[in-house]
């Protein structure tokens, strides 16, 4: 990897704005040998399209990689080869002294049809791509063979292989097009040069506006700026508009919590976007109010949904936009009325007052040890957000000039304050009572029983104090990198197990946005220090092993980069 490669092709992909595709690096799996490859990414699942094998003479050529947000460039003592994505989901690659080979011989589903003009249409799985050569010796070999899959005859290439040698002078040059129904052309054919100025200027623009942070942070910043950037897809299907996906790794969708966080981070930057980002689960409720999981441009998961963290980021989204127009506040008002009231309404078993969920996943902490006892569980972060959320509905009524029902939400969020008091807090803890029974777990000492921390000054004194001392004790939650999901002198500690140790981002700015109210700054501020070096460190993970920091799951989680980009900016502003 070059000096000046700004990421790893192998944790953190290589996309643009506004593109389905993606180029990484990948392991060998099944039939597919490890390389860089061309990816395709839509819906649940990402496809992977082709190999890119840089060539020398004929040969594949070892290269030095170098990655920025406007072009990729694979750097030989010969050559090299250079990538480009365009807003229109083309893929620029241009070769000087290199030559590239184009390879799918792995999965049942390839082949190649000449086109007019020189031009081959490829089709890899259910993606179709046309392929242009603008300069250089192009040779397809895609051997036409009938094969049996299962018991059906199947026509196919047994693989495609496509070389472009570079000419003498010229090199190689070609165009990768994705495209739906038929083949279109560019209405204009712009240079390579100028493909990769676009992007450059783009991108410089996104990062222009990205929220300050302290000098330290500086190159972290740059690469959170490229993963949110890079993340987003344009607007399609259940995407009324251009949406950030959690990743263009693994995980490919928009979740119903994630992508709060990511509005949050996006209102320094594009209020108007923000907004769309904020509002785009909330707008595919169903009939009774309930938002679901994950959703794609064609699929929205209804088996589990996540807990209530709208109302509370919607009043940080005010706090920084003050100037929210007043329409999009009544557009969202009886949205989150329909949510708040769906949580009570059908989440409510025992009917004692307390919501419940009836999975880990509705949580968004999957595995947590909380939730070992069995469900439904009345988990304490659900009933502390859904205050918050009662008290911002209570704010938005009041704005929109309906004192009564500001009264109302008001007392509702006391009402449910103190059911979470009398029920839940035992003098040393949150409990998460199984709903009916109130059974709670055995074993375990979740990070998550602290989460109502987010409620701040709304806590009794010795409520909060209790809470601070179990956040501040020395080899317990508190690590060099930030907080442990599970305790690291719990028998069920995992360093890297998911919600049972591991150190995510959401955890951190609910705590962290809690200790504010707190007044706890100076707390406060080491955490986000604690979080941010390691982002700069480490990147920006799904979540960090809870031991020594480093990267687990998904390595480029826009959920991440953008609490990272919130947490380091209030460290710039705790030093003003």
């Amino acid at each position: 990897m070059t000096s000046d490669s700004l990421f790893d092709l192998a944790r953190v992909p290589f996309s643009r704005h506004g593109s389905y595709l993606a180029i990484s690096r990948l392991p060998a799996h099944n039939e597919r040998p490890a390389g860089l490859y061309l990816r395709f990414i839509r819906g649940s699942q990402p496809t992977v399209l082709l190999r890119l094998e840089p060539c020398w003479q004929g040969q594949p050529a070892a290269c030095q990689e170098a990655a920025s947000p406007e072009s990729l460039s694979l750097v030989h003592p010969a050559g090299q080869l250079e990538f480009c994505l365009t807003p229109d989901n083309r893929l620029r690659i241009r070769g000087r002294g290199l030559g590239i080979r184009l390879l799918h011989d792995f999965g049942p589903h390839k082949f190649a049809v000449p086109a007019p003009d020189g031009k081959w249409r490829l089709y890899c799985g259910t993606v179709k791509l046309m392929l242009e050569s603008l300069c250089g010796k192009l040779k397809v070999d895609a051997p036409w063979e009938p094969v049996r899959l299962g018991n059906s005859p199947h026509q196919r290439s047994r693989y495609l292989d496509i070389h472009c040698q570079p000419d003498s002078e010229a090199g190689c040059e070609m165009i990768l097009s994705y495209h739906e129904g038929e083949y279109v052309p560019p209405k204009e054919r712009t240079t390579f040069e100028q493909a990769v100025e676009t992007n450059r200027r783009e991108f410089a623009q996104w990062l222009g506006n990205t929220a300050a942070v302290p000098d330290q942070y500086a190159e972290a910043r740059r690469l959170a700026a490229y993963v949110t950037w890079s993340a987003c897809v344009p607007a399609q299907g259940n995407f009324d508009h251009p949406a950030m996906l959690m990743s263009k790794n693994h995980m490919v969708k928009v979740w119903n919590w994630d992508n709060c966080f990511n509005a949050w981070a996006s209102m320094h930057r594009d209020p108007a976007a923000a907004w769309r980002q904020f509002m785009l689960h909330l707008r595919w409720q169903n009939p009774f109010g309930a938002m679901g999981d994950g959703i794609t441009e064609n699929e929205i998961e209804w088996q589990h949904t996540k807990p209530p963290v709208h109302g509370w980021i919607l009043s940080k989204l005010r706090q920084i936009g003050s100037g929210i127009e007043r329409r999009k506040l009544a557009e969202v008002y009886p949205l989150l009325i329909r949510w708040t009231r769906w949580w009570q309404r059908c989440r409510d078993d025992d009917g004692d007052g307390l919501v419940q969920c009836l999975h880990g996943n509705d949580t968004g902490w999957d595995n947590a040890t909380l939730f070992d006892v069995g469900m439904p569980v009345e988990s304490p972060d659900l009933n502390a957000l859904l205050i918050l959320q009662m008290e911002e509905l209570a704010e938005l009524a009041q704005i929109l000039g309906k004192p009564a029902a500001a009264k109302q939400w008001r007392r509702e969020a006391r009402r449910l304050l103190h059911r979470l008091l009398d029920h839940s807090w035992n003098g040393r803890q949150f409990l998460a009572p199984v709903s009916g029974s109130h059974r709670t777990a055995a074993q375990g000492d979740c990070l998550l029983a602290r989460i109502p921390i987010v409620l701040g000054q709304r806590l009794p004194r010795e409520v909060r104090e209790r809470l601070l001392q179990d956040l501040r004790e020395p080899g317990r939650f508190l690590v060099e990198h930030g907080l442990t999901t599970e305790s690291r002198r719990s028998p069920l500690f995992l360093e890297n197990g998911y919600w049972r140790g591991a150190v995510w981002a959401p955890p951190m700015m609910m705590i962290v946005d809690g200790l504010r109210d707190c007044g706890e700054h100076e707390f406060a501020d080491d955490l986000c220090r604690r979080f941010c070096d390691n982002c700069a460190r480490h990147g920006f993970a799904e979540n960090f092993d809870g031991s020594s920091g480093e990267a687990c799951c998904d390595p480029a989680y826009t959920w991440t980069a953008s609490s990272f980009l919130i947490m380091a900016h209030s460290l710039m502003n705790s030093q003003e």
